[in-house]
């Protein structure tokens, strides 16, 4: 997230950037194969193709960040290969911290009409980066980050100020690229959940460290945002 390097798909005089990371997440992900051998553009390009075909680009966390890059990457592969798109090319993420900047969202946005960005209120994970800051205000009155302390290298600071020096660096990194981070689905698309922001019970007998990322996690867990919904956890079990 500390580094930004230049959206090419496609490339534009606005200067849209992604930060290192999605942009690392991406080529990873373009160059997955299947069994047979074929990354998932070859397999879409080959099978999903039709008036009566619908893709629908999906994901939570990490898989929402890399949902809001491969889904204007496919778009583009799609158009430089003289293929005509899916008739529906839905897009939902779910808890995902930001791609990129105002000018990827914007593009973004125009892209795809039909995509919904789902976060929880209190989910840290979806402020990263271009509100993190407001993760040190994040459950009051208990377990609060500005009551935590935390020491590093005979260093001690309230897990609010950590945070909140997380914040500048990344704010100095922008400043220095001249690209500030910015969500998707701004004007439109946009759906916040757990509105009452309602907190999960913690091991109070735990340190109230323990407690604040216990609650993190349990805020950004995939069953809790499946709970929003009136879903069950999803189980998997091994035969």
């Amino acid at each position: 997230m500390f580094e930004q390097t230049a959206w090419t798909y496609p490339a534009s005089d606005a200067n849209p950037m992604i930060s290192q990371g999605s942009s690392d997440g991406l080529n990873d992900l373009t160059q997955l194969v299947n069994a047979s051998g074929q990354t998932i553009y070859q397999y879409l390009a080959a099978n999903a193709i039709g008036s009566d075909i619908s893709i629908g680009v999906v994901g939570h966390s990490l898989g929402g960040n890399l949902t809001t890059v491969f889904a204007p990457w496919l778009l583009y592969q799609f158009q430089q290969n003289k293929i005509t798109p899916p008739a529906l090319l839905p897009i939902l993420t779910f808890a995902a911290p930001t791609a990129g900047n105002q000018a990827f969202a914007d593009a973004y946005d125009k892209s795809f009409p039909n995509s919904w960005r789902y976060y929880n209120e209190i989910d840290l994970v979806p402020m990263a980066s271009d509100d993190l800051s407001s993760g040190g205000l994040l459950y009051s009155p208990a377990p609060e980050a500005s009551s935590i302390e935390t020491t590093y290298d005979n260093v001690t600071v309230t897990l609010k100020e950590a945070i909140d020096l997380i914040a500048i660096a990344i704010d100095t990194a922008e400043f220095g690229y001249g690209s500030y981070y910015t969500q998707t689905n701004q004007a439109s698309g946009s759906v916040a959940l757990n509105t009452s922001k309602s907190l999960h019970p913690v091991d109070t007998s735990k340190p109230l460290i323990e407690q604040w990322f216990d609650q993190v996690a349990a805020q950004h867990e995939q069953g809790n945002y499946l709970s929003f919904f009136g879903l069950p956890p999803v189980s998997c079990t091994i035969s």
